[in-house]
């Protein structure tokens, strides 16, 4: 919905103000009106931004009008002559809210756990055949001299 209407998210500069900014300088009266037309000139800025930052978009009203009535028509929202508010439904689900989280997140953890013990299994089984492709190979040595009438001895 924010790309249909084209609303952006554009946040103002900011200004940094200096302690020695807002010194006035009481040398002369000629000085004291250029200091406070500086002051007056960033100030007018400071304003410009912040009416530049809280521009609405031309549509807003019906940006807002339609996820109010999105909102109603999937039960979050019950209006009230000109008003709105949370539904019943939706207070009750957002009650049972840190419940639900609080077994997802439990269930995470044991899933977890779990990954890691088959992680710790897959490496065990790994390192077995890894053993036995090494006797598979010392057999088929021993099989191969045997078979061309060598001795073949084990030495303790």
């Amino acid at each position: 919905i924010l790309n249909r209407y084209k609303i952006s998210k554009r946040k103002a500069t900011t200004q940094i103000l200096n302690p020695n900014d807002s010194v006035v300088s009481t040398t002369s009266k000629v000085t004291q009106e250029i200091d406070s037309a500086v002051e007056a000139k960033r100030i007018k800025e400071f304003v410009e931004d912040i009416d530049e930052w809280r521009e609405q978009p031309q549509n807003f009203r019906e940006f807002v009008n339609e996820i109010l009535t999105l909102l109603i028509s999937q039960g979050k929202l019950d209006k009230e002559l000109n008003r709105y508010r949370i539904s019943d439904l939706e207070k009750k689900v957002l009650e049972a809210a840190p419940e639900v989280v609080a077994m997802k997140l439990a269930e995470s953890d044991y899933r977890c756990y779990i990954a890691v013990e088959a992680v710790e299994k897959e490496q065990e089984i790994q390192k077995l055949i890894d053993e036995n492709d090494t006797l598979l190979q010392l057999c088929l040595q021993i099989h191969e001299q045997c078979s061309l009438g060598k001795e073949v001895l084990k030495e303790i």
